[in-house]
């Protein structure tokens, strides 16, 4: 098993990572969803197997976390047996509004199904599927993008760029094929992500033609037709807690966004004070990694400084226990920085920027922070 020791990669079932807390498993839903019986099973690997905990990423995946080395084997072979994982679905990102029969699920299906006949990417490489009327999924880390067009044509889209190219169906893969090509050939140690060979070596004008609608995300009573509504604080979940939802809500199935919630289609309405209920946006502007208590980078207590740093501002906000900006890569405008047990805080920037303010104490926020 010491291949899983091996860093550089992003997780999967098939490459679990060690933490602070334990190895931990993470599962790509297909299409984002997972039946009621599959998602229960989940929680008691989770509580037999694991620590008890279950992490919701900022791509729609499910993580396992505190998995003691010898049981791997058990739960990957489980999860396998009961159909949780047919396919890693790593590669794509979907938006998690879409609807039956609608565009993300024709490109997101096609996608999928030529996955196998594009170069080999990295691990880390995205693509996002965001064909609903607007784009929601821009605020979030992805390489290439199918979004719709001012004109509600669909295009493909280099991350890094701001316009994209018009495709059909019938020509997706010949364009998902370009781009790749032009990704793994003029990548490097350096540049793994689109949006930074972009900057380098930006693509042709044939690429850049039409700008994407701008984003914007569906009313909360939009989203109250797919199903109940369901918020996280920084994506943590307690699995005893989420199968006491499942009991007393019985939906049909869960669908798990990117925005480290999810949404119960068919169940009942329940208040539950463990998870965010009622909201009135679907995106918690506060970010924030699991922290010291189960990762070896961090040296600060994420949950708790954001828990604090919550109460006193609207602005966005990113804690990150160091600079790698695992819960959130883009751009916030506060992002606090663990720094052996101190904190550097970054303005309108990300966590591996330059701080304006370096080594404050947990109690120097109020005074040494622009709130």
């Amino acid at each position: 098993m010491n291949e899983f020791m091996i860093k550089g990669w992003c997780p999967s079932y098939t490459k679990p990572a060690l933490a602070k807390d334990g190895f931990f498993l993470r599962i790509s839903p297909d299409k984002g969803y997972l039946s009621l019986k599959k998602t229960d099973l989940i929680c008691d690997l989770s509580i037999r197997f694991g620590n008890g905990l279950i992490d919701l990423t900022n791509r729609g995946r499910l993580q396992i976390r505190g998995i003691k080395e010898k049981n791997l084997e058990n739960v990957i072979l489980i999860l396998k047996q009961n159909k949780i994982i047919q396919n890693n679905n790593n590669h794509i990102m979907i938006n998690p509004f879409w609807e039956k029969k609608d565009k993300n699920i024709l490109f997101y299906q096609m996608l999928k199904s030529i996955l196998s006949k594009l170069p080999l990417l990295p691990d880390k490489f995205l693509f996002a599927v965001d064909l609903g009327q607007y784009p929601v999924l821009s605020s979030l880390s992805a390489d290439i993008r199918l979004e719709h067009d001012e004109n509600g044509k669909v295009i493909i889209r280099a991350d890094g760029h701001l316009m994209g190219k018009n495709i059909t169906p019938d020509n997706l893969l010949e364009n998902t094929i370009t781009l790749s090509k032009y990704f793994v050939e003029n990548s490097s140690k350096g540049i793994r992500r689109m949006s930074h060979l972009i900057n380098t070596k930006p693509l042709s004008c044939e690429w850049c033609q039409y700008y994407p609608a701008a984003s914007k995300f569906p009313s909360m009573d939009n989203i109250g037709k797919l199903g109940i509504y369901y918020g996280t604080k920084y994506g943590r979940i307690r699995s005893t807690d989420f199968k006491d939802l499942l009991k007393s809500s019985n939906p049909k199935r869960i669908r798990f966004t990117p925005f480290k919630s999810f949404i119960f289609e068919k169940g009942l309405d329940i208040v539950n004070n463990n998870f965010l209920n009622k909201m009135e946006n679907p995106v918690n502007d506060v970010h924030a990694c699991p922290g010291k208590d189960s990762c070896s980078s961090s040296t600060i207590n994420t949950y708790e400084i954001a828990d604090k740093i919550r109460q006193l501002t609207n602005k966005g906000v990113h804690v990150s226990g160091c600079t790698k900006g695992c819960a959130f890569s883009k751009k916030s405008e506060i992002t606090l920085v663990g720094n052996n047990g101190l904190i550097d805080v970054i303005y309108n920037g990300k966590s591996n920027d330059k701080p304006q303010v370096t080594s404050i104490t947990k109690k120097e926020i109020l005074t040494k922070i622009d709130l």
